[in-house]
């Protein structure tokens, strides 16, 4: 089976306030972020934090499946987010 580096990240902050611009930098340390994140709203169309983020992983020889993983949990300033993703490696769950 062919290991593809083709994932869909989902990204969870509490503070609203975090440009979007800086996640996306963020996540571009480990990953290379393909397009713009769409905004998961609930079904009254309300955002609660989440975005999605279409990325490839970047080729690592000494990371999980030869790929770098970014961390599940991280900071940009004082204000935390989370992420997670399927085929997440272990140990990397929040």
């Amino acid at each position: 089976m062919r290991k593809t580096n083709q994932r869909t990240i989902t990204v969870l902050r509490y503070n609203p306030y975090v440009p979007m611009e800086l996640v996306t930098a963020y996540l571009g340390r480990y990953v290379t972020v393909v397009g713009k994140p769409t905004e998961i709203r609930d079904s009254c169309g309300v955002w609660y934090g989440k975005r999605q983020y279409q990325v490839l992983l970047k080729e690592d020889p000494e990371g999980v499946d030869g790929f770098q993983h970014p961390p599940a949990r991280f900071n940009i300033g004082a204000d935390r987010g989370y992420l997670y993703y399927p085929r997440t490696p272990q140990g990397e769950h929040v």
